[in-house]
């Protein structure tokens, strides 16, 4: 039997198990002995179908740990379905179980995380974003893993104690942006501002909606904590020129890795240009004082893995005569024009 076969046919096991819970909790059956039905109901949905969930995907890319969330989510369904005489081991399960299990599904992440960004920093990836991602794939598929080393990202530059970029390896070459740049100050009063108002609104919005105000105030915090990881990962996560073409950098607001032979032109100096759904600002747009222009289209990622198409790139740096010399240098050793038209 394939994989996508035994896939298909566990899944379809698992929606009909739950159609036939959610059927038989609302039958007449239950009446007769409701505290015992009601208990093998929520067994049903707390142990059977999480397991059944385990088995459909043990063998395919999908993470184990997954499982976690279709917990959670028989949890809640439970709240539902399970008669009032069964509803002891829905509150056991929320009280005891699920803490343990979130707390067990967090320390197998951390764990696998750091095991493979160690194994990755072994062959060459300095930058923690990048080894992020790396590592995280090794857990997760695509979307997933990104969205996975976004948040591993943030935590890391948010509270890390370290200011430093890497040092470049040999063949390498960085450029700062951030020196002679307003954006990392922007930030951090945008992180002040938003500090402040965490607080106010906080404090209206429990007059107003009660306890729904600390999702409000999680919301913002959350909004906070990313600010101001990425205003630390500004210099910490500097433009790259290596060997196999340009990785400009943004904080943790977007990466383009550009090849050498992509670049079709080179402009400096700060422009005033209209809106063009094909051209990638990385960056505030007054400030951007350096400007590629692209023989085919490319694909960069912004926060969290968002994917964004652009066959023209601008971005700042703090010397960007530096960067069109080393654009011209790196594609004359490739074999190309050092001077792109």
């Amino acid at each position: 039997m394939t994989l996508s076969r035994r896939m298909t046919g566990f899944g379809v096991l698992f929606l009909a198990t739950a159609v036939l819970l959610i059927a038989v909790s609302r039958s007449s059956l239950l009446q007769g002995a409701p505290g015992l039905l009601g208990k093998a109901i929520a067994l049903d949905l707390l142990v059977t179908l999480p397991a059944l969930y385990l088995a459909a995907i043990w063998r395919s890319r999908i993470p184990r740990f997954t499982v976690v969330p279709v917990f959670v989510a028989m949890l809640v369904l439970g709240h539902f379905i399970v008669p009032e005489a069964g509803r002891g081991v829905i509150e056991a399960a929320r009280n005891y179980v699920l803490p343990a299990v979130e707390l067990g599904a967090f320390a197998f992440i951390v764990f696998r995380i750091r095991g493979a960004m160690a194994r990755v920093g072994r062959v060459g990836y300095p930058d923690y974003l990048d080894s992020a991602r790396e590592a995280s794939r090794e857990l997760a598929p695509g979307r997933v893993a990104d969205l996975l080393a976004g948040e591993l990202a943030a935590l890391h530059y948010a509270f890390s104690l370290g200011r430093n970029a890497p040092e470049p390896a040999d063949g390498e070459q960085h450029f700062s942006y951030h020196l002679r740049s307003a954006s990392v100050a922007i930030f951090v009063a945008i992180a002040f501002v938003a500090l402040v108002e965490t607080v106010a609104v906080h404090l209206l919005a429990h007059i107003w909606v009660g306890n729904w105000a600390w999702i409000l105030t999680g919301i913002s915090l959350y909004s906070l904590l990313f600010i101001i990881a990425h205003a630390r990962a500004t210099p910490r996560r500097p433009i790259l020129a290596a060997a196999d073409g340009l990785t400009v950098r943004y904080g943790l607001l977007g990466d383009a890795r550009v090849p050498w032979s992509a670049i079709a032109g080179v402009e400096q100096g700060e422009q005033v240009l209209e809106k063009d759904k094909q051209r990638w600002d990385l960056g505030f747009g007054a400030q951007l004082n350096v400007r590629l222009l692209l023989s085919e289209e490319l694909e960069g990622q912004g926060p969290y893995g968002i994917r964004r198409r652009y066959r023209e790139l601008r971005f700042f740096a703090d010397e960007p005569g530096q960067v069109a010399e080393a654009i011209a240098r790196y594609r004359e050793v490739a074999g190309l024009e050092s001077s792109p038209s």
